[in-house]
């Protein structure tokens, strides 16, 4: 089916949802549009104010959004945010980014859960498929697209996710919930709340996934990718399981001190075929691996309440992760203790400051793939922040100015400024702006890592990888302009454009036979370039040598779109839309680097949609569609595509029944091509599930 064809489709469908039976008088939707655009959210400022006096691209994802949506994952709810491109490589990997570099290590977009970073210092990214949260406990997604490090430091450059879950106030009682399906082979969740006392609530719960493999990747994309041996996976194995379980414990100990204890424990196994490499003999081989994945993390929030207007928090977390992966077993432990503090200056100035200091312990164990020097190695991070908002016309004019200071293991002193100014003719509209300064900071792979045989260049020759240790973090200079809009009790419109200009990008760049500690043999072969070998090895593979640096540089610049219209008292559709154009060059002309800047370029789609229609029916019934577009990905050879999910819901007293289709436009489809991990990537399939779940 053409993608004209299922576009087609998916409008017709939306389309015949406007002819629905009779609705009884209180058949609404959940939350009107001028209580959306009033949400409050804390990502942007790190107080509490409305979407609408946000000085920042920020989206929040509802509780109503997560159930209605039918998505069953963390990655799969983010495609609704504009401006986000979420691409699922095997069926427990993704890549999720920000306005451009998208990747499995999508290292520019910073990754919380109720202020826990899950920022992996590792290689600068997120495993999705650990944080699995359980989605009926979230209140709710705060999405900041664009540059958020002057309040939550280095590594939020092109946004900052921030996952918050509900209090256990608002969790009392019992909540279960169980289903199956073609892909979804098995999940169920159970959850009980309950008081400790006059002023305490608790909640426990315990979650659990079983997921099926998805579809072995088509031939005329896997021969893209014959040099590196795709062509030669084996049959998709990468289904996955997750055990995981936790409370949250909320202690108004006095009117002015709130408590909060939490924590989680998880376990289980993702199955991808990934690929090896001899050394000895130089030969890369597919393994069907069993990855074990376990974690642990507690956190503890005490929030004092200094007057209506001003509050000290302290937060303290430690987190354990553990990955056997077959090529890199390893584990970490992160402990970290923020502080902020907000007070009014003046009647028309709002302070906040604060002061953090994060400490990991990393450890990565030696294989023929890769190996790590030092393969331990212990990071600190010590920072503090100030933020100064300030009223220059009450009710019309507000500006804020903000700044990061840090100091990290690899490049020392960093400082991320930040200005902001925003005005508001009328509580209908919104327009703002901003100009910022952040900074992505080196990874430990980066620095430390050799890996080999990711690539085959000839025979018996394979790319190999070095670290480089003088690696300098990339900067980004960002200028936004954004409005919002109230047209009517039926249409809100929120815009955003924005030019993002990068410098001392780090990009693969020419290496040396020095840095793998190797002898050089161009001259005795007759090539151009260098070529490596092990020293008195004479029969082992020779290597092409590759390294980081910072040898790129560039522009960024798009728009991106969220709207909102009632169409009918019981009909609401949700228009979600990203453009993104990127233009970056070498800045040393190297050959290597210079072959890879247009992969750099169009690694990320330049038009992203999504198109939710809610509807509810009379008796209790819900039907909704969620239509998404993605353009064709020219830098991993990924060709566009459309797709539909549908939920039919019905709600009977305490329970609810649903019935969720999930991408129905064809049978299978690739959405990203991972050349660069030895990870099979595979397709995402056409499938069906069914949900029963009881609130009492």
């Amino acid at each position: 089916m053409t993608t004209f064809n299922k576009t087609g489709l998916a409008v017709a469908l939306c389309s015949l949802f406007t002819t629905s039976a009779a609705i009884g008088e209180d058949d609404f939707l959940d939350m009107s549009l001028e209580e959306l655009v009033s949400l409050e959210v804390t990502s942007v400022s790190k107080k509490s104010q409305s979407i609408m006096e946000s000085a920042a691209a920020v989206y929040a994802i509802t509780q109503e959004d997560i159930r209605r949506s039918g998505a069953k994952t963390i990655p799969d709810l983010l495609r609704m945010v504009p401006g986000l491109q979420v691409s699922k490589i095997n069926g427990n990997a993704w890549s999720v980014s920000s306005r451009g570099f998208n990747s499995v290590f999508s290292n520019k977009l910073l990754v919380l859960i109720d202020g826990r970073s899950v920022y992996t210092p590792l290689y600068s990214g997120v495993t999705w498929e650990t944080n699995d949260v359980m989605l009926a406990d979230i209140d709710r997604i705060e999405v900041i697209r664009g540059p958020g490090a002057a309040l939550w430091g280095s590594n939020a450059v092109n946004g900052v996710i921030n996952i918050m879950t509900r209090s256990a106030a608002e969790t009392q009682g019992t909540y279960v919930e169980v289903g199956a399906g073609s892909y979804e082979q098995g999940f169920g969740s159970v959850r009980y709340g309950g008081q400790l006392g006059e002023n305490a609530n608790y909640r426990v719960y315990y979650k659990y996934s079983d997921r099926d493999h998805q579809k072995t990747l088509n031939s005329t994309l896997a021969q893209e990718y014959s040099n590196i041996g795709l062509d030669d996976a084996p049959e998709a194995s990468d289904g996955w399981n997750m055990n995981q379980t936790g409370f949250r414990i909320d202690w108004d100990r006095t009117a002015e001190d709130l408590f909060t204890f939490q924590g989680d424990l998880y376990k289980g196994h993702i199955r991808p075929a990934v690929k090896t490499f001899d050394r000895t003999t130089g030969t890369g081989t597919f393994v069907s691996s069993s990855n074990r994945q376990f974690g642990a993390n507690a956190l503890g929030r005490w929030t004092h309440t200094l007057s209506a207007d001003s509050e000290a928090i302290t937060q303290v977390y430690y987190d354990r992760y553990e990955n056997s992966d077959v090529r890199a077993p390893r584990h970490r432990d992160t402990w970290d203790i923020d502080f902020h503090h907000r007070f009014p200056l003046t009647e028309n100035q709002e302070i906040i400051w604060g002061l953090g200091y994060r400490k990991v312990d990393n450890k990565v164990y030696a294989s023929e793939f890769v190996d790590f020097d030092p393969s331990s190695r212990t990071t600190e991070l010590y920072s503090a922040f100030i933020q100064d908002e300030i009223t220059l016309v009450p009710d019309r004019w507000r500006m804020t100015l903000s700044s990061r200071f840090e100091n990290n293991e690899f490049t020392g002193d960093e400082i991320q400024p930040n200005a902001r100014i925003i005005f508001t003719p009328d509580a209908e509209q919104s327009f703002w702006a901003a100009i910022s300064k952040s900074v992505r900071t080196p990874s430990i792979v980066e620095v430390d890592s050799q890996v080999y045989g990711f690539e085959e260049r000839g025979p018996n020759t394979f790319v190999a990888f070095a670290g480089n240790d003088d690696i300098k973090s990339e900067t980004l200079f960002s200028y936004e302009l954004g409005y919002r809009r109230i047209f009517s009790e039926a249409l809100t419109i929120d815009t955003t454009i924005f030019l993002n200009h990068y410098k001392n990008l780090a990009a693969t760049n020419q290496g040396t036979c020095e840095e793998l500690g190797m002898t050089d043999i161009s001259g005795i072969i007759f090539q151009p370039s260098p070529l490596c070998q092990p020293t008195f090895n004479a029969l082992a593979p020779i290597y092409f040598p590759v390294n980081i640096d910072n040898v790129m540089e560039g522009d960024a610049y798009g728009f991106e779109i969220a709207a909102d219209w009632q169409v009918q008292d019981n009909w609401k559709l949700k228009l979600s839309y990203g453009f993104l154009q990127m233009d970056l060059h070498s800045t040393d002309n190297n050959a290597v680097t210079t072959a890879i800047e247009p992969i750099f370029e169009t690694v990320t789609a330049e038009h992203n949609m999504s198109l939710m229609s809610r509807h509810n029916f009379s008796d209790n019934w819900e039907l909704d569609l969620w239509l998404r577009y993605q353009d064709n990905v020219q830098g991993v050879s990924i060709p566009s595509f459309v797709t539909a999910d549908i939920r039919v819901a019905k709600q009977v007293g305490d329970f609810e029944f649903a019935i969720v289709g999930q991408n129905l436009l064809d049978s299978q489809h690739p959405e990203y091509l991972d050349g660069f991990t030895g990870i099979a990537t595979t397709e995402v399939p056409r499938s069906i599930y069914g949900q029963v779940s009881w609130q009492y």
